[in-house]
């Protein structure tokens, strides 16, 4: 990983990232290609349902993907480029924010 992992749970964060979906991302990215469910819960203290709950977020996010179905279903982390874009789009959904309840206020 190029970027450290206190740096990676920081930028988790700054999208309001759950504990559960910052571990399962950084297990993803230990892995370093397509994981199962399996291979994900052997690397967390968490329990399949939570894995699942994270994994449906990450992939919200558009920080994870998801390849094949069933039992064949795998799990690849995008990496830090896919966090870094998604982390500018947060804050210039913020800044945008800002704005328009400024003009809202001056008018």
């Amino acid at each position: 990983m190029s970027v450290r992992v206190e740096e990676i749970k920081g930028l988790m964060k700054s999208l309001g990232a759950k504990r559960s979906e910052i571990l399962v991302y950084l297990a993803l990215r230990r892995i370093g290609g397509p994981a199962s469910i399996s291979q994900i819960l052997d690397s967390v203290n968490l329990s399949e349902k939570t894995v699942r709950n994270a994994l449906d977020a990450l992939m919200k996010r558009g920080l994870v993907v998801r390849r094949g179905r069933g039992r064949g279903t795998r799990y690849i982390a995008k990496g830090t480029r896919a966090l870094m874009h998604r982390v500018k789009e947060r804050i210039e959904e913020g800044v945008q924010e800002i704005f328009t309840h400024l003009r809202f206020r001056s008018s």
